[in-house]
């Protein structure tokens, strides 16, 4: 029996260590195509390479821009035009243009570089941060060049992203908090190696900037049309002046108060005929309208948020034609 039990023994344990070697093989070629695996997911959500250049030669913005003590829309541009090193960084020499009607009034040099989305400007002997194309939901960017009313630096909070079509190609567009709703303010929205759609930089109280018309670039097809299905951030031609309207606002007798105001209403007099009013956000993005009748109206603010907005009010043929006042409101 014993020699019977050995014998078994001798043959049952190569068959045990076959069976535990199989197993153990099975194992590694397992863990190892799961790592395979792990690995090209990583490859896959590797961050975006950023393979369009922001504001390359030949690259033109328009924007709306405001005619401060007349009726007029006027347009400003901003221009790449050169390449130039600045502190060991090679940067893009953009020109801004303000006009007048189709007059130059002031000149602006702007000196900016990106690198991997990230997009800097030059000021008072540093760079400073102003976008970064790829952040995503829930990101912050602090901008430390800029402070809100309260001195803490204004910050720019990405709510979402989506993304638009730019002449045949799909770029990122954020969609971004950015303000302070009393002195300084930012685009609504971002678009990759364009920017905002309110100016390319933020604004600040009295500012003349207005929304994106037009983006172009002179060495390729990429065009951005005022008139793009996918943003409702303009609906101007790149350099179309709008002079005014046919009745000056100030002879209409009309008046808003109290402004700013801090108990939900805004009280609009005297209005001598029936009309139409729209209330924007400081960008432009439309809030709500209503009917104005002959006399005193009254419109509830009381939903709107503490900052500063315009009220847009139609002429006498129920047009709108850039008749604007702007108002502040302070809610607790």
């Amino acid at each position: 029996m014993k020699k019977h039990y050995f014998s078994g023994l001798k043959k049952a344990v190569p068959t045990l260590y076959r069976s535990n070697f199989t197993k153990i093989v099975l194992l590694f070629y397992s863990l190892f195509f799961l790592l395979l695996c792990q690995a090209q997911g990583q490859e896959n959500a590797s961050p975006k390479s950023f393979e369009n250049e922001f504001a390359p030669i030949g690259a033109l913005w328009h924007y709306s821009q405001w005619a401060f003590g007349d009726a007029a829309v006027t347009y400003k541009t901003i221009e790449s035009v050169a390449e130039v090193s600045i502190q060991g960084k090679l940067c893009k020499h953009l020109v801004q243009v303000d006009r007048f009607y189709a007059d130059t009034m002031l000149v602006i040099d702007h000196y900016m570089y990106s690198d991997e989305g990230r997009v800097y400007f030059y000021a008072e002997d540093e760079f400073h941060l102003l976008y970064d194309f790829s952040a995503i939901g829930g990101d912050t960017l602090v901008l430390d060049y800029y402070q809100t009313y309260t001195g803490d630096p204004l910050l720019m909070i990405i709510d979402s992203t989506g993304t638009i079509e730019v002449s045949d190609e799909q770029r990122t567009i954020q969609y971004v908090t950015s303000g302070d709703g009393m002195m300084v303010e930012f685009a609504n929205e971002v678009i990759e190696d364009i920017g905002g759609t309110y100016f390319m930089f933020p604004n600040y109280d009295g500012s003349s900037n207005g929304a994106l018309r037009c983006y172009q670039e002179q060495e390729t097809d990429v065009w951005l049309s005022p008139y793009h299905p996918g943003g409702s951030w303009n609906h101007v031609d790149c350099d179309q002046i709008i002079t005014g309207v046919d009745e000056p606002i100030s002879t209409l007798g009309i008046v808003i108060y109290p402004n700013p105001t801090n108990t939900g209403i805004i009280t609009i007099g005297d209005i001598s005929y029936p009309t139409d009013y729209r209330l924007l956000s400081i960008y432009g993005t439309f809030i709500k309208s209503g009917v104005l009748t002959p006399g005193i109206n009254q419109i509830l603010v009381d939903e709107l948020s503490t900052g500063c907005y315009l009220l847009e009010i139609a002429d006498s043929k129920r047009t709108f034609n850039n008749s604007v006042f702007k108002f502040f409101v302070v809610n607790d």
